[in-house]
């Protein structure tokens, strides 16, 4: 921008530009005052864009804090899960512990397969030689008989 133009250097000049010009004696001198006012306007413009720029930084800030607590939040219950199926397991190997005692204390060796093999049925005859009952490994089951004495 040039201190001083000419009318003809005036005339070609923006509109925006133009403000910033007055006339004095025929000739455009370049108005301080106008200057100022677009300083003045141009501060005005940095010190909202300063205060949306801490605005942004404190609404990340906020965003990370929120991430932060939820993901601790995820890692607490996931800890909290993991001690609730910890302790359930450590009470089923207490209890298969106590199972094991309790066939050792029997006296049955759990690696005999003869010791998984099912007990032979024990049947009781009726005085007609009919089956009345036999029992198996669920205890005593009876059955019909169909002798005519009942």
């Amino acid at each position: 921008m040039k201190p001083e133009i000419l009318k003809e250097e005036y005339d070609a000049l923006t509109d925006e530009q133009k403000a910033f010009y007055a006339e004095k004696d025929g000739k455009y001198m370049l108005d301080v005052l106008a200057l100022a006012k677009e300083v003045a306007g141009i501060s005005g413009l940095k010190k909202n864009y300063e205060k949306q720029y801490e605005e942004l930084k404190t609404a990340k800030a906020k965003a990370k804090e929120y991430e932060d607590a939820k993901a601790a939040a995820q890692k607490a219950a996931e800890e909290k899960e993991f001690e609730a199926k910890s302790q359930k397991a450590t009470a089923g190997m207490a209890e298969l512990a106590a199972l094991r005692k309790k066939i050792e204390d029997a006296g049955i060796d759990p690696d005999d397969p003869a010791a998984s093999e099912p007990r032979p049925r024990q049947i009781s005859a009726c005085p007609c030689a009919g089956t009345v009952a036999s029992s198996g490994r669920r205890g005593w089951a009876r059955f019909g008989c169909e002798c005519p004495i009942k």
